[in-house]
């Protein structure tokens, strides 16, 4: 599991797991858990890390799932109900063991509810009413670094091409040679994607 993905256990899952175990304190956590009837909003991060949880079924009436509420746990199926319409960017991040979704609602309804990516991992099968889809992972988006460069040359002579190298976490990923007055660098990966932490870009110019 990536080094993002450490255990952090926030005050909702410890409420939460609080409800679990108040009923049965001998019973093991990696048992089913069936979140509370009234439950309409899993919090961003809910369950962020959670290693002590293998199936998640979560009640008719939910609504919305937080953004990375399940991210780095060690779930391994989840059910959906058709209630919920929306689901937070990486809302199962580096969910490593997580192989099956059951839904409530068809596969254009889920289709269009995760359109935009970025949910869950690559190739977990989900299980609608009307057939199987599978998920496509995770959404890579990219940035662009640009600058002008400034001459100095006040006897208007013709410039001597300058290397411009474009620095990813300090690491040299790219270079130009530049006879002009600006560069551009694009197609650049916002985020590490092991890790979700996004890259800093920085240039040299020599």
């Amino acid at each position: 599991m990536s080094t993002r993905c450490n255990r952090i256990l926030s005050l909702a899952t410890a409420l939460v797991m609080g409800l679990v175990l108040c009923g049965d304190t001998t019973a093991a956590l990696a048992a089913t858990l069936t979140l509370p009837d009234s439950l309409q909003t899993i919090e961003a991060r809910a369950f962020y890390g959670v290693t002590s949880v293998d199936e998640v079924i979560i009640p008719e009436g939910t609504v919305t799932i937080g953004a990375e509420a399940f991210a780095c746990s060690s779930v391994t199926k989840v059910t959906v109900p058709a209630t919920v319409t929306a689901i937070g960017s990486e809302a199962f991040y580096g969910c490593e063991s997580l192989e099956t979704v059951v839904y409530g609602g068809t596969v254009e309804a889920w289709n269009e509810m995760v359109s935009a990516g970025n949910t869950f991992p690559d190739g977990v099968t989900v299980q609608c009413v009307d057939g199987e889809t599978e998920t496509e992972g995770m959404v890579q988006t990219t940035t662009a670094v640009s600058g002008t460069i400034t001459w100095v040359d006040p006897e208007g002579t013709c410039h001597q091409p300058v290397t411009v190298t474009l620095l990813r976490d300090g690491e040299a990923v790219d270079e130009l040679q530049v006879t002009g007055d600006t560069y551009a660098f694009g197609s650049l990966a916002e985020t590490d994607p092991d890790t979700g932490v996004a890259y800093v870009y920085t240039v040299s110019i020599r």
